[in-house]
């Protein structure tokens, strides 16, 4: 699946066995162009989920960081997505994996897989595990 999702020239939508129709939408944001492309696909492809309630999540490694770009992405958001809320999590260990298990009939938004083995081996993606482990539905989007 992986080698599938790099070649994709389209968003990608990953569901697991068990599915939800979603009554969350989360945004996964790391302060890139990578996740707001995503974010926007999604909304273009889907308008009526974006009438769902919807969480921005920021990821970082850092303490005390704040939201890349915060006036943009917040207007951005509030543009396509009628109930917007945020939240900074550590992108880390696996705080966001343990995090997203709690959040059922959740779809999570990611921007793109497909970097390099070098980036790979030395930035662990946060999704390959999420993917993996079916923990939630993902949708993901690359250019």
């Amino acid at each position: 699946m992986d080698k599938a999702l790099r070649k994709a020239e389209c968003p990608v939508i990953i569901v697991p066995e068990e599915f939800y129709f979603p009554e969350n939408i989360i945004l996964a944001y790391e302060g890139g162009s990578s996740s707001v492309y995503a974010i926007k696909q999604f909304a273009y492809l889907f308008p009526e989920l974006c009438k769902e309630s919807v969480l921005l999540v920021y990821l970082t490694d850092k303490t005390n960081d704040t939201l890349p770009e915060q006036s943009l992405i917040e207007e951005f958001a509030s543009v396509h997505f009628s109930n917007v809320k945020y939240l900074q999590l550590a992108s880390s260990g696996d705080q966001f994996e343990s995090w997203l298990v709690n959040k059922k009939k959740s779809l999570l938004i990611a921007g793109s897989r497909s970097r390099s083995v070098l980036s790979e081996i030395m930035n662990k993606s946060f999704t390959k595990d999420i993917v993996e482990e079916h923990i939630a539905p993902v949708f993901i989007a690359h250019r």
